[in-house]
């Protein structure tokens, strides 16, 4: 009896893995096999998931528009710029606050963490008044590349982290006559390799994702990212083949990062509980 139940919930458990995996893999294949498919024939058909024919005139079309090229060109320079600029500075903001003992550290450091406490809908119309009318930064990368200079939740993971590193090392350094500098990046930097990993791929994707911002300071169009520029193809020209097309170019870098990467992901989680 007991070896019976056992396998019927075995069943009954894997069973509703599979239903709940299908629904979360349905409309990532719809997405795909709607790239596939000609804008004309994706609405009247009764099963809009599978095409009638294979179509490739929306890669032909997207690949060929120099729009579409200038939106992933656009999409790498707001995601990339922000992981190098942004590791660099998190990861000495957070150093200097967890081992540098100055007056007012403390304050600095509770200051810092207080401004995450206010959202970010709030700051939006000063943001977009300061960017746009004292830095005159409308169209121009500067509108997404400067506020991603550094972040104060990962500046607050490095501190943390740095918090955990043995004070020994540090000043076997400094009496071997490194200067600051120095043993930052031949010391500090190499053993926190795996938190800036960490700090990366998620600055990565919050910065290939962004929306927002870029919808708010670029009205060129030629300065979209592929977010941007997907969500407007629709209302352009009505082309759900490219939409979903476009969906799936935004998809693939995403997806190389998790196939790679894919333990950092589980590593950030457990680094955000990292006491300090």
């Amino acid at each position: 009896m007991n070896t019976k139940m056992t396998k019927l919930g075995t069943i009954i458990f894997w069973s509703g893995l599979i239903i709940f995996a299908g629904m979360f893999i349905f409309p990532f294949i719809m997405m795909i096999t709607g790239s596939f498919s000609d804008t004309r024939e994706i609405i009247p058909r009764k099963n809009f998931w599978i095409p009638e024919y294979i179509y490739f005139g929306n890669y032909k079309n997207f690949f060929a528009n120099s729009k579409s090229i200038s939106w992933v060109k656009n999409s790498f320079v707001y995601a990339v710029v922000p992981v190098i600029t942004g590791t660099f500075i998190n990861t000495l903001v957070g150093y200097v606050l967890a081992k540098k003992k100055f007056k007012g550290r403390n304050f600095l450091f509770l200051f810092f963490i207080s401004m995450m406490l206010v959202p970010g809908q709030v700051s939006l119309v000063p943001n977009y008044v300061m960017y746009t009318t004292v830095f005159n930064f409308t169209d121009s990368y500067a509108a997404i590349l400067v506020p991603g200079l550094w972040s104060i939740s990962n500046m607050f993971l490095m501190r943390q982290y740095a918090s955990t590193l043995p004070d020994s090392m540090i000043e076997a350094a400094v009496i071997d006559g490194s200067g600051d500098f120095k043993t930052f990046f031949k010391i500090v930097f190499p053993m926190l390799k795996t938190p800036i990993a960490v700090m990366g791929i998620f600055a990565f994707l919050a910065y290939w994702n962004i929306y927002l911002p870029v919808l708010i300071y670029m009205n060129d169009p030629g300065m979209y990212n592929l977010t941007v520029g997907v969500g407007t193809m629709v209302q352009l020209d009505g082309n759900y083949g490219m939409q979903m097309l476009g969906a799936v170019v935004c998809l693939v870098p995403v997806f190389i990062l998790y196939v790679f990467c894919q333990r950092y992901f589980v590593e950030g989680i457990s680094l955000s509980g990292i006491k300090g």
